[in-house]
């Protein structure tokens, strides 16, 4: 799982600032622990077996079909890589969804912490068009209130 280096802040910042001892860099702690919980969007969240999604509320499906199009995330070292492959256009729909709530609610709130503190912060969606039958887009740059996204279909 590529969230090793959240691991390993974690352990860093347990070792050089005991809680008993010493300050904590609670704000640092802050912004790994919701970046972590941002992406933590995939399926893994979700049991996806045996899930009948015809009695869910409207919002609570595309939640839904949005985890179970994401596939995973990855760090190249400058970039965060979300991962995913939409089975069909409704997934495709809620996946993008998706990629836009956390480009307008999430994604501020600590991209700037991010950079402060050397963590890559530039989010790129990877989005698998393939298997719901949508014929690729180039790559294509979303920006809001100075947030560049990329998206990248293959």
């Amino acid at each position: 799982m590529p969230d090793g280096k959240f691991q390993e802040e974690l352990k860093r910042v347990d070792k050089n600032f005991p809680l008993a001892t010493g300050p904590v860099k609670l704000q640092k702690l802050a912004v790994i622990l919701k970046t972590a919980d941002i992406l933590h969007t995939d399926s893994s969240r979700i049991a996806s077996i045996g899930i009948d999604t015809s009695g869910m509320a409207p919002e609570e499906k595309k939640k839904h079909l949005a985890r179970e199009s994401i596939s995973g995330w990855d760090c190249d070292g400058s970039r965060i890589i979300i991962n995913a492959v939409p089975e069909s256009i409704e997934h495709l729909d809620a996946l993008e969804g998706c990629i836009k709530y956390i480009e307008e609610k999430e994604w501020p709130a600590v991209k700037d912490k991010l950079s402060d503190y050397d963590f890559p912060y530039q989010l790129e969606f990877k989005v698998n068009k393939s298997i719901c039958g949508e014929p690729p887009e180039p790559k294509k740059k979303l920006t809001n209130n100075g947030l560049t996204i990329d998206i990248i279909c293959l």
